[in-house]
């Protein structure tokens, strides 16, 4: 009966404790946003199998250390709903969080799914120094599988990670091509992508790099080309599939390329897009072919 936009921890108590007959709106009509995420509890692990929850043979678990990203890439949603503004929580609430996960639950496996985990390069540093003395064992993996931004990278910060439990990398950098880089408003240099896969290359850290397949004004050829520039580097290939998702900044102007204007179609496992130049068979096509080379490697 209710659609909230934005963050339901704290809007939820009122829902249910109230006779709420209305659509509930912020204040400004902004998303809810939690200012003080310390506020928050953390998740009743203790009312779930952990085992159900598993990576290989190894308890799971995700784990948010911060919200919000103040980039503005246009093909990008998330500020509807948690705003641009980058909030932390306490690097002690965090390392507390996951303590409790390793010593109560047996989780060895930490995924990271912070929307820019890696924007305040100093504090992160601090969480993967903080990971390395206070949760003890080989057993131990981090991971950041939401993908990570490339600018906020260097040696000295892959290094702590990978003796944080970081056993691969997440990279994600949308398109090779410059000019459709700046057009989609993303805030890392292709040139620095190449830094940090060298970087990663030394320290034995295999990757996995995220490209966007499918965005309707973006050319058959230059799709082409990035899959052809990965393929000649030490990475794995990971095809996002462009959906049109209300809250983009791109939004309206890539209705008019949708087969089906119906919103349960807007999902990237349905392929409901065509281009300027390319089909849907070609966006198919090029995704078969991505899966069978990484089979390959």
């Amino acid at each position: 009966d209710q659609v909230v936009l934005g963050e339901g921890e704290e809007i939820l108590s009122r829902i249910f404790s109230e006779d709420v007959t209305e659509k509930i709106l912020s204040d400004d009509g902004n998303p809810f946003c939690i200012e003080d995420l310390d506020t928050l509890p953390h998740p009743a692990r203790d009312l779930i199998d952990p085992s159900r929850y598993r990576f290989g043979k190894k308890n799971y678990t995700m784990i948010l250390t911060s919200r919000g990203c103040p980039h503005g890439c246009r093909f990008c949603s998330v500020h509807r709903m948690v705003g641009h503004q980058h909030r932390t929580r306490n690097i002690n609430d965090v390392m507390k969080e996951m303590v409790g996960c390793y010593e109560n639950h047996g989780i060895r496996v930490f995924d990271l799914q912070d929307d820019n985990l890696l924007y305040d390069k100093d504090r992160i540093k601090e969480l993967f120094e903080r990971v390395t003395k206070e949760i003890s064992g080989d057993d131990i993996e981090m991971m950041a599988t939401n993908g990570l931004n490339v600018a906020h990278l260097d040696a000295e910060l892959l290094s702590l990670m990978k003796r944080g439990g970081f056993r691969k990398l997440d990279l994600a950098i949308a398109t090779g091509d410059v000019g459709r880089r700046e057009e989609l408003r993303r805030p890392e240099a292709i040139e620095k992508y190449e830094e940090v896969l060298e970087a990663a290359r030394s320290l034995d850290l295999p990757v996995t790099t995220y490209v966007i397949l499918g965005i309707p004004t973006q050319p058959l050829q230059e799709m082409k080309e990035t899959i052809d520039y990965l393929m000649q580097k030490e990475t794995l290939i990971a095809p996002s599939i462009f959906y049109n998702v209300p809250g983009m900044p791109i939004f309206d102007e890539m209705k008019k390329y949708e087969y089906l204007d119906d919103h349960q179609m807007r999902r990237s496992s349905t392929f409901n897009n065509y281009g300027n130049d390319f089909t849907r068979d070609d966006i198919v096509t090029f995704f078969t072919n991505i899966r069978f080379y990484n089979l390959s490697l």
